[in-house]
C-alpha cells in the first residue's frame, strides 16, 4: 500500500491561487493507482509534505495540532483563508487595476473574472475596468463595436495586439531608455560628489596627521626620553592618527560623526544627521560592552529594522487586527496642558478670618502718599467682595484691593496711625514754660538767638 501511495506525484503549490492548487491536488488523489485516495489523514500528509517552508510557517499550528476527525479539510480551509486574497483585497485590486505588461488581454480578463466571481459584479462594470487596462489604440477600436461583452472584447484585443505588437514595445523601450538616462545622471552626480568629498578630506587630513620625527624635540633627546619611560614603566602616547585614544572624547566623536556623514554621500548632509546620530547612540562601545542609550535610558533604542523583524501574530484575521488598531488609535488623547499666560491671583488665607483690612488706593496718588488706607473694619465678606466701614460709610470693594490687618485692641472703624493732637490752654502753656529751664540766648560764636514762644515746647 505504501508503494502505491508513494507513486502519486503532487503538483507544486500556487501561492497566488491556493483554491486552484487544492483542486489540482484533489484531481491527483482521484487518479491515484490502484484506487483513489480518500483517507483524510493521507491527504493531509501529502499536502504537508508538498507545502513550501514559508506557507508551512503560516499554518504551523494546524500542522502541529491537526484535527482528529478531518485534518485535510481543516488544512485546506486555513491555507485558503490565510494565504489567499481576502474579499477586500480582491475588490481593491480589481478597482485599482493590473498592468497588462506582456500578458494577453484574455489572460488579464480571466484574472479579473476570478476576483469578481465571488462579488456578483455586473459584466458592464467588469468590461469598463477591463478596457481601462488596454492600450489607447485598442480602446478606440473597441469603443466602435456594439454590442460588446468582456469575452468578445478580450478576443478582439488579442487579435489587435497580435497584429500591432510594435507600438507597445516601442512605448516600453522609450520608457526603459528614459529610466536608464535618469539612472546614469544620478550615478554621475554621486561620483562627482564622492570626488569632491575625497579631495576636501585629503586636504584637511594631510597637515593634521603629519607625523613628527622622533628626534625633533628640543628639550630632551628622543632616546633619553624613551629610556626614561622604560625606567618609569610609562608609555607616551602621541597625538597622531595611529593613536586615537590620545585625542579627547569630543574630538573622537567629531571624527566619527564626520566619517559617518561622508559615507552617506548625500548632497544635503544635514538630512543624514538624524540617522547617523541614531547609529552612534545604538553602537556598542567595546570598552564598556554597552551602548550610549543603555547608559542613559537603561535600555536599547528601538531601531527601524525592529519593525520589520518584529513577530506578528498571523493567526489573527486582517479585518480583526485593523478594527482593533483603529479603536486603539481613536482612544489616544493628547496630554492636557495648562494655560501659562494667566498668572494665578494670590489671596491671603487670613482674609477669611481677619476683623480689619487695609484698602489699596487705585486712584491717582500724589507723590510720597501711602499706597494703602486703614485699617478698616470688615462688615461682611463674600467670595469676591468685602463690605468695609470707611469714613463711617459702608463701602463694597473687590477682594483684590484688600490685605489683612493685624490690630491689638479696639473695634473702631479706623484705628489712627498718627497720635491725636493734645489741645492745651494758654495758661497751661505758660505754666509749662515757667517750669522749663531757661534756654541760652547766645551761642558759642556770640550770635544772639530768639526762640518763638509757640515753639518752646518743641525744643
Amino acid at each position: 500500500m505504501m508503494e502505491e501511495i508513494s507513486a502519486v506525484k503532487m503538483p507544486n503549490f500556487i501561492p497566488s491561487d491556493p483554491s486552484l492548487w487544492f483542486t489540482m491536488v484533489e484531481s491527483t488523489f482521484e487518479l491515484a493507482i490502484p484506487k483513489p485516495i480518500t483517507a483524510s489523514r493521507t491527504k493531509f500528509n501529502y499536502c504537508v509534505s508538498t507545502l513550501p517552508p514559508e506557507i508551512a510557517i503560516t499554518v504551523r499550528d494546524i500542522i502541529l495540532s491537526p484535527d482528529a476527525t478531518d485534518p485535510y479539510s481543516q488544512l485546506k480551509s486555513e491555507i485558503i483563508s490565510r494565504c489567499g486574497e481576502s474579499k477586500s483585497q480582491e475588490i481593491r485590486k480589481l478597482l485599482a487595476g493590473e498592468q497588462l505588461h506582456d500578458r494577453k488581454p484574455s489572460e488579464l480578463l480571466r484574472i479579473m473574472q476570478r476576483r469578481a466571481e465571488s462579488h456578483n459584479i455586473a459584466d458592464s462594470l467588469l468590461l469598463e475596468l477591463f478596457l481601462q487596462q488596454l492600450p489607447s489604440n485598442v480602446q478606440s477600436i473597441l469603443a466602435s463595436i456594439q454590442p460588446l461583452t468582456p469575452q468578445k472584447a478580450s478576443e478582439i484585443a488579442d487579435k489587435i495586439l497580435d497584429i500591432t505588437p510594435n507600438q507597445v514595445s516601442a512605448v516600453s523601450n522609450a520608457t526603459a531608455d528614459s529610466e536608464l538616462l535618469s539612472e546614469i545622471k544620478m550615478l554621475r552626480k554621486e561620483i562627482a560628489q564622492m570626488r569632491r568629498h575625497s579631495r576636501s578630506h585629503s586636504r584637511n587630513r594631510q597637515p593634521r596627521f603629519r607625523r613628527k620625527s622622533p628626534a625633533s624635540n628640543d628639550d630632551i633627546c628622543w632616546y633619553h626620553r624613551k629610556h626614561l619611560n622604560n625606567i618609569l614603566g610609562t608609555n607616551r602616547i602621541r597625538t597622531t592618527s595611529y593613536h586615537p585614544q590620545s585625542n579627547g572624547l569630543v574630538e573622537r566623536f567629531h571624527r566619527d560623526l564626520k566619517s559617518s556623514i561622508i559615507a552617506h554621500c548625500q548632497p544635503n548632509w544635514t538630512e543624514t544627521i538624524p540617522i547617523v546620530l541614531l547609529g552612534i547612540r545604538s553602537a556598542i562601545k567595546p570598552d564598556i560592552n554597552a551602548t550610549c542609550a543603555e547608559l542613559v535610558f537603561g535600555t536599547t533604542l528601538r531601531l527601524p529594522s525592529d519593525i520589520l523583524t518584529s513577530k506578528v501574530d498571523l493567526s489573527v484575521p486582517t479585518d480583526t487586527y485593523v478594527s482593533k488598531f483603529k479603536a486603539l488609535m481613536q482612544s489616544i488623547n493628547p496630554i492636557s496642558t495648562s494655560r501659562h499666560s494667566v498668572k494665578p491671583i494670590y489671596i491671603h488665607p487670613s482674609l477669611s478670618t481677619c476683623s480689619h483690612v487695609f484698602l489699596r488706593v487705585d486712584s491717582v496718588k500724589p507723590p510720597l502718599s501711602p499706597p494703602y488706607t486703614g485699617p478698616h473694619l470688615v462688615i461682611s465678606r463674600k467670595d469676591k467682595t468685602f463690605v468695609l466701614k470707611v469714613n463711617n460709610k459702608n463701602v463694597t470693594v473687590s477682594i483684590d484691593r484688600v490685605k489683612p490687618a493685624y490690630v491689638l485692641t479696639g473695634s473702631n472703624d479706623s484705628l489712627p496711625s498718627i497720635p491725636a493732637t493734645i489741645h492745651k490752654t494758654q495758661g497751661e502753656l505758660s505754666s509749662e514754660n515757667e517750669q522749663l529751664p531757661t534756654k541760652p540766648t547766645t551761642t558759642r560764636s556770640g550770635r544772639h538767638v530768639h526762640f518763638p514762644t509757640r515753639l518752646i515746647t518743641e525744643i
